[in-house]
């Protein structure tokens, strides 16, 4: 069984999740929507592979904090509903666009996507963020305490995460995009590049626990 997970969109489609799913891998981060209107039209069918191969689904919506965060939060419940799957799979906020406000209404816009998904969902989301975006642009305030944000997937292509308390808050760690960062590079039944990302420990466990 293995710790490591990649991420995976319209950029690169391809997953065969029974060679992913015989590789020990328990975990695979899927895009569902973007902004306002954009749904990823692999979404569904990976999904659909990924659970019959035993795998769980971190299901992700990219942010575009210049729309209402509110409609962007009940899009991405609507089209991620029909594919979750209660106790295993994940919702997870892609932030990693700059909001014109700075960090502050950044800080608000996230606020106010997870409150209206958590009421429309009943279920908190994870926030996906680059290490830097995550503290010199978002600061130590994005912790939302009960209720809130308390789940980190962090990105830093590199050797190890810097400066960012590798244990819980932090979920999961984006090591590399596929070409630049720590290896592997390249996961059994995924496209020749992608991300790939290492999960807590806890969260492992828990996950290959109900596997």
């Amino acid at each position: 069984m293995s710790r490591l997970f990649a991420d995976l969109s319209n950029n690169n489609p391809r997953l065969d999740a029974a060679l992913y799913a015989g590789a020990g891998h328990v975990l695979v981060g899927l895009k569902a929507t973007e902004g306002e209107t954009f749904t990823d039209r692999y979404h569904g069918l990976m999904c659909v592979k990924a659970h019959k191969a035993g795998v769980a689904v971190a299901h992700y919506h990219f942010a575009h904090p210049t729309g209402s965060a509110v409609a962007q939060a009940r899009f991405f419940w609507r089209v991620s509903r029909p594919h979750f799957k209660k106790g295993r799979d994940y919702l997870v906020l892609d932030l990693e666009t700059p909001h014109p406000g700075g960090g502050p209404q950044a800080r608000e816009w996230a606020r106010r996507f997870h409150r209206e998904l958590r009421k429309v969902s009943g279920r908190s989301a994870i926030l996906y963020t680059g290490r830097s975006y995550l503290g010199d642009y978002l600061g130590p305030r994005i912790r939302f305490g009960k209720g809130g944000f308390n789940r980190f997937w962090v990105a830093e292509y590199g050797p190890r995460l810097n400066g960012v308390l590798w244990a819980r808050p932090v979920w999961a760690w984006q090591r590399t995009d596929g070409k630049v960062g720590r290896p592997p590079f390249h996961l059994p039944g995924c496209p020749p590049t992608h991300d790939v990302n290492v999960l807590n420990i806890r969260s492992y466990r828990r996950l290959r626990g109900r596997r």
